[in-house]
């Protein structure tokens, strides 16, 4: 599941995302890591890079 939901971001950009969820966790900022916790950091590290390329991140909602 969590493969999906970095579809199309490169191993430097997941290494990224898994260290800052890392941190966070010794920071006791998050108790514990989850797929909600997970996707959400995906999506704002999306944003994050969208904005520094001039760019704006749309999450895509998932199709039922």
């Amino acid at each position: 599941e969590l493969a999906e939901l970095s579809d199309a971001l490169s191993g430097g950009d997941i290494k990224n995302i898994t260290l800052k969820l890392c941190i966070k966790l010794s920071a006791n900022t998050i108790s514990i890591l989850d797929n909600k916790i997970a996707n959400d950091e995906i999506i704002k590290y999306r944003q994050s890079l969208a904005a520094s390329q001039g760019g704006e991140f749309v999450e895509k909602l998932p199709t039922v």
